[in-house]
């Protein structure tokens, strides 16, 4: 059994596949139905053991990084309870925005140590999600941006009757025209519940840098997303 998963195990890291825990005990399980073993169970203690026998490890096989400013980083903390003074919990937000590769492989994998770490060949298919949400967890509609117009899969659907917003442009990214038009409907909102807000944003191109009357842009500092970005620290914002 462990040397049919090891023989499967090679050949998919060859084909640069990023192999899960869960995905190694389904293959044993499929492995033992074949062979018509009724006894065997693909346990996280057989895992445990087969990758101990294997000496396998399990983490990123690539990644990005890049040197954020630590200077920057203080200095903005410590500006930070000015900046939201004033504001009510439910009038402060923060918007960001995600690519979602739909076809894209788990970015973690089982490996053999001491192997040079190379990167698994992923879809490059996307769309982006954009998420805004205040302090207490409030949360305003999903904007969800794809390549096409109208996109086969969605069929006879009236796209108005989905349950998030959608948009497209010709790389499915977030652009200056459909954050501007997010933002005009944004400040509508908050004008007609007499409200007046504050927007966190991150520091990109595409975000324009006009203000509203009734919202009030605060972008973070260039470069520093992976650090300050409340939706990436994952404790700033309520969920």
């Amino acid at each position: 059994m462990k040397e049919l998963v090891h023989k499967w195990f090679v050949d998919a890291t060859r084909q640069r596949i990023n192999v899960t825990g869960p995905m190694m005990q389904e293959k044993a399980l499929q492995f033992a139905t074949d062979l018509g073993i009724t006894t065997f169970v693909a346990s996280k203690g057989w895992l445990q053991s087969f990758v101990k026998c294997n000496n396998l490890a399990f983490g990123k096989l690539c990644g990005e990084s890049g040197d954020v400013d630590g200077d920057v980083v203080t200095a903005w903390k410590e500006r930070l309870p000015k900046l939201i003074e004033g504001y009510d919990e439910r009038d402060i937000f923060n918007m960001d925005e995600s690519g979602l590769f739909f076809k894209t492989s788990a970015d973690k994998s089982f490996y053999i140590k001491g192997e040079k770490c190379g990167s698994g060949k992923n879809s490059k298919e996307r769309i982006t999600i954009s998420l805004c949400a205040n302090l207490l967890g409030e949360k305003e509609e999903l904007v969800v941006i794809g390549k096409s117009a109208r996109p086969r899969a969605f069929g006879s659907l009236n796209i108005s009757d989905l349950p998030v917003i959608y948009k497209n442009s010709r790389k499915a990214w977030m652009t200056t025209e459909i954050l501007t038009h997010w933002l005009m409907g944004f400040n509508e909102k908050m004008k007609q519940q007499n409200r007046h807000v504050l927007l966190f944003l991150d520091n990109a191109s595409a975000h324009p840098t006009k203000q509203f009357i009734n919202v009030k842009l605060q972008f973070f500092p260039a470069n520093t997303t992976s650090v300050l970005q409340p939706y990436i620290e994952k404790h700033s914002f309520a969920t």
